[in-house]
């Protein structure tokens, strides 16, 4: 009997990706979204669109719509896309057992929340930047480091990180109690991402990889949008993984960002949702039989296997490419890597980029918001609202 599965955040270019393995491996994927604007309503990969609220407007409205589409589309299994992860969870008793693919909110949050998470990896035993929570402009001077980065705990792709250079000229910070600012310590090294694929403490699916022609710059951020990728096998990295994610027992797709310097690695942040690295998972593999706990040993990319979102990559990447003096690999990248947007059989959604671009000036105007919080605005968490 074919299966369906739900998901949403329609409007990410790895929920495209996603939708075409689930639907080329023989199941049935409808989307949920916030916005009739969006990359997979125009993939033939999916099966029905259907409109719902934004979590961050109308929390109980969001859980009920979606309630009501697993009823109704007998839904064998929901994937939140983004950040909506972490209100589903909040809800995860009125959902159907073991249909939703998410750990419980005590979890997802303790992972998502920058703060909580580095106290979550001091108490198991893992190396992490040093970390302070900070509740007032007070507080930053007592930071013991000369430099040190500042973050809200919720957030992502690095929006609203500041190098501080020199503590005697530390601007003024507004401070959100929904969303407190963190100071972490800098750390050096090579960057790697990952993504896995978890149920109940088991992975079934992973990929590492780096940052490939992005040198990160300390006076911006040390982390920032990846938008190419390349598979490399690190087995101190995945041993990690596969630790972290028995020792939690955690259910859900989970990606961390990690530094490594002289074979140490340290553990920076995490992500418990659907990231850009499922689009190396998916390659040469059939995801379903991943999220739905049919295999007897994880998949793994290819070794080098390389993807990227070309369209964005090339807007969004070449001038940081020329002025890091990256431009050498960035071009090679570019034109070796596969583009993830682009199909042969399901050329819609790669024509239909520009419209996309049109409708996120709009978005960033309307909010006034940068381009990435423009992108996923109604779907980030970033504390009770």
């Amino acid at each position: 009997m074919q299966k369906t599965v739900l998901i949403t955040n329609g409007r990410f270019f790895g929920t495209l990706d996603l939708i075409r393995n689930l639907s080329e491996n023989g199941v049935r994927v409808i989307v949920a979204e916030t916005t009739k604007f969006h990359l997979c309503a125009y993939s033939n990969a999916n099966a029905k669109n259907f409109l719902i609220p934004s979590p961050r407007k109308c929390e109980a409205g969001f859980i009920q719509r979606l309630l009501e589409i697993m009823k109704e589309e007998q839904v064998d299994l929901f994937i939140p896309g983004w950040e909506d992860v972490l209100i589903v969870s909040k809800h995860l008793d009125q959902f159907p057992s073991n249909k939703v693919f998410t750990s419980d909110f005590a979890l997802v949050n303790s992972l998502h929340n920058k703060w909580e998470f580095s106290k979550l990896l001091t108490r198991l035993g893992y190396s992490t930047p040093t970390t302070f929570i900070i509740n007032s402009q007070k507080d930053l001077q007592n930071i013991p480091f000369s430099s040190f980065y500042l973050k809200y705990c919720y957030s992502r792709a690095s929006n609203g990180t500041i190098f501080i250079k020199d503590k005697s000229k530390i601007p003024k910070i507004d401070f959100d109690e929904s969303s407190p600012i963190i100071a972490q310590e800098p750390i050096f090294g090579n960057q790697y991402s990952t993504y896995s694929i978890c149920h109940n403490g088991k992975v079934t699916a992973h990929a590492t990889y780096p940052y490939n022609y992005l040198k990160c710059d300390p006076s911006k951020s040390r982390t920032g949008y990846c938008l190419s990728f390349e598979e490399v096998e690190h087995v101190g990295i995945y041993k990690f993984v596969e630790d972290f994610v028995d020792k939690t027992k955690f259910t859900g797709s989970i990606a961390f960002d990690i530094f490594e310097d002289d074979g140490v690695l340290k553990i920076l942040e995490c992500n418990p949702r659907l990231t850009a690295g499922v689009s190396l998972v998916s390659q040469q593999n059939n995801l379903a039989s991943a999220y739905f706990n049919e295999v007897d040993r994880p998949l793994f990319p290819k070794k080098e296997t390389q993807v990227q979102y070309a369209i964005a990559s090339i807007l969004y990447r070449t001038v940081p490419s020329i002025k890091n003096g990256s431009i050498k690999p960035f071009i090679l990248t570019t034109f070796k890597a596969k583009d993830i947007v682009y199909h042969s059989k399901d050329l819609k959604p790669f024509f239909f980029q520009p419209i996309l671009g049109i409708y996120l000036l709009y978005i960033q105007i309307r909010f006034k918001k940068p381009l990435i919080s423009a992108f996923s605005h109604d779907l980030d968490y970033e504390g009770e609202y």
